[in-house]
């Protein structure tokens, strides 16, 4: 019997390795669509062989699902249209929960992740083949006045997200094991990033290298981090001057030109809190009034069918405060081994762009917790032999 639950428990680790080449190769067999069917198919598998292994959930858990079915009857009774995202949320507070539990510990993944970093690496290589041949017979995707790099997905802020995740990832060996080639991985994914023009990423991006610079330099080699900075903006400059920043900017001006470098992201997120006051604003602030209901309102107020592009505001527009209270409650949990970095990344993307709409993700949000956990394992373990 033992045997037989580490072999789940080995598959389990083995699909969140090998996720990021099955997401592009589903994307390219469908044309970029189905891709939510696919990536809430894989997270039910991945939920499956958690809930076999660990054999028992925590009443606190089961609470949550019985809320999540009330609000799920609630949703089906009132949002057929966009249904998807509501199940999109259950799936990532449910995967968000299940990487913060205690049933299979940070450092079992970590020590898995270490384990299989070739693994990984050869993942990611087949990942930037499938895309550049996909590239190479397509092109760019016009968008924003302007060409970005989107590959087979529909929005190029999905893919933007995939190379966030596995440049964290990335970084997580190239701090733990300093092999130079990494590096490689980490500025492809940086440049294709930049090529998206998902300013949002971006600027998670950025702080992610910033972490690099934080952890691999102590005080005492402010000489080597002033060469590292000057290599860094010599590439930055050479990069600016090959075009690779031309989309970005021209995306940035284009914003600037329509008032806002933001696109608007304060008025969408105003209007978005106003849906609460059609109808009674204290059972739509309790429930919530769905996201069919929160487009059309957006589209009536500002005249652009959209979401809030803020998961706090999504979740409490769309679910109420009880789907908002379980959603932070699982979030803050998920970031508290490094509060202030995950909340600089994933907690930035979440407030800024969205989180749990972009489903392909979800299974891989797992690599977040890697990267910015090793460092405060180590301290305790130093701490406790003390």
């Amino acid at each position: 019997m033992h045997r037989f639950q580490i072999k789940i428990r080995t598959i389990f680790l083995e699909l969140l390795l090998v996720y990021p080449v099955i997401n592009i190769m589903g994307c390219v067999f469908f044309h970029g669509d189905n891709m939510p069917t696919l990536s809430l198919s894989y997270c039910s598998i991945l939920i499956l062989l958690y809930v076999t292994d660990v054999k028992k959930l925590s009443r606190k858990n089961i609470y949550i699902l019985i809320i999540f079915a009330f609000i799920l009857i609630l949703e089906i009774y009132r949002d057929q249209n966009m249904f998807i995202l509501f199940v999109t949320f259950i799936f990532a507070n449910i995967m968000l929960s299940i990487y913060s539990s205690n049933k299979i510990m940070v450092k079992e993944y970590i020590e898995y992740f270490v384990k299989k970093k070739n693994q990984f690496y050869i993942v990611q290589l087949v990942f930037l083949i499938i895309l550049f041949l996909f590239v190479m017979k397509n092109g760019l995707t016009a968008g924003w006045n302007t060409w970005v790099l989107q590959g087979p997905y529909n929005y190029p802020h999905t893919l933007a997200y995939l190379f966030l995740f596995m440049m964290m990832l990335d970084t997580f060996y190239f701090i733990e094991f300093r092999e130079k080639f990494v590096i490689l991985f980490i500025a492809v994914s940086f440049a294709c990033i930049i090529l998206t023009a998902v300013r949002s990423v971006l600027i998670a991006s950025i702080i992610v290298i910033g972490y690099i610079f934080y952890r691999v330099f102590s005080r005492k080699q402010f000489i080597k981090f002033i060469l590292y900075c000057f290599l860094l903006f010599v590439c930055i400059y050479i990069a600016y001057n090959y075009g690779l920043f031309d989309a970005l900017l021209t995306k940035s001006k284009l914003a600037l030109e329509n008032g806002s470098i933001s696109n608007g992201r304060s008025s969408i997120l105003i209007s978005s809190l106003y849906a609460l006051k059609q109808g009674n604003e204290y059972v739509n602030t309790i429930c919530g009034v769905g996201m069919t209901n929160l487009l059309k309102w957006n589209g009536i107020n500002i005249n652009a069918n959209i979401h809030a592009h803020n998961d706090f505001v999504d979740a409490l527009v769309g679910f109420g405060l009880i789907g908002l209270g379980i959603y932070v409650y699982n979030f803050v949990k998920f970031c508290k081994n490094s509060f202030i970095w995950m909340m600089g990344t994933v907690g930035f993307l979440a407030y800024a762009n969205g989180l749990f709409l972009y489903s392909d993700i979800i299974p891989i949000l797992i690599y977040a917790k890697l990267l910015f956990s090793y460092s405060k394992i180590q301290k305790n373990r130093i701490g406790k032999s003390l």
